[in-house]
């Protein structure tokens, strides 16, 4: 835990996410339950926050109990299949990433804290059908079968602070180009993540070939709240390494 702050430990249970604690002398906080809750991060400048994934959408739980809801995909769906901080099925089995949000280093020390995620759209992937065998039951999932649509991901940016009433307000920023028009050839995201200063984050971008990858940089400042800001345009990202492959 940063330095002068009581330690912190995270702990999961069968029936879902127990609670995360301070440890001194005694167990100051207790979080609720949330079935089915997974992917806990703790917030690295401030342990009593808690970040984690339930139900599609980011959450933020904190030391006093409090559970707020950090993304709100139910809004954008309307018959689309979108998800906030969690991979698609292709980039865990492929790639294996199985987180789809990070927090900025050092962030909350101006009082706003600030999560980059990756929301994924998987409308226009398949679905397959599964049985499970231990309990007999029927699984559906999207899973793109060779040849077909992947899913698509796009690139996001949530900040948030505390009110004087303890509320949390939430702004979220996206880019305002898409990653596929600097980059034609993506089709994948296998790794990304903060630089370590927080300012920028890093992007590894892949053709669905998988022959041709670019890790990208991307300044903090090119994440804006729509509509987009008036000239001068956010800066677009710059290229840090590039590789291609004929097989």
């Amino acid at each position: 835990s940063p330095a002068g702050r009581d330690g912190c430990v995270a702990l999961p249970r069968p029936s879902g996410f127990h609670g995360s604690i301070h440890v001194t002398q005694e167990v100051k906080a207790v979080f609720p339950e949330m079935a089915g809750a997974v992917d806990f991060k703790l917030c690295p400048s401030e342990c009593g926050l808690l970040a984690c994934w339930c139900e599609g959408d980011l959450w933020l739980l904190t030391g006093k109990g409090g559970k707020h809801r950090l993304t709100h995909t139910a809004e954008l769906k309307g018959g689309r299949k979108v998800t906030a901080g969690h991979p698609s099925f292709i980039i865990q089995e492929e790639f294996d990433r199985y987180t789809g949000y990070w927090w900025q280093p050092h962030t909350g020390k101006d009082g706003v804290y600030s999560i980059l995620y990756e929301e994924v759209d998987e409308t226009q992937v398949g679905v397959a059908h599964t049985l499970n065998p231990s309990t007999q039951t029927h699984q559906t999932y999207c899973y793109p079968m060779p040849g077909t649509k992947n899913a698509k991901s796009t690139l996001k940016l949530l900040t948030f602070h505390f009110s004087e009433s303890s509320e949390v307000c939430v702004e979220h920023k996206s880019l305002p180009w898409a990653l596929e028009d600097c980059f034609p050839h993506t089709e994948y995201l296998p790794r990304l993540g903060w630089m370590p200063s927080g300012h920028s984050v890093w992007v590894q971008l892949l053709d669905r070939r998988q022959q041709h990858l670019v890790t990208t940089v991307i300044s903090k400042e090119a994440f804006c709240s729509a509509p987009p800001p008036p000239p001068p345009p956010p800066p677009l990202p710059y290229t840090l390494y590039e590789e291609k492959s004929e097989s």
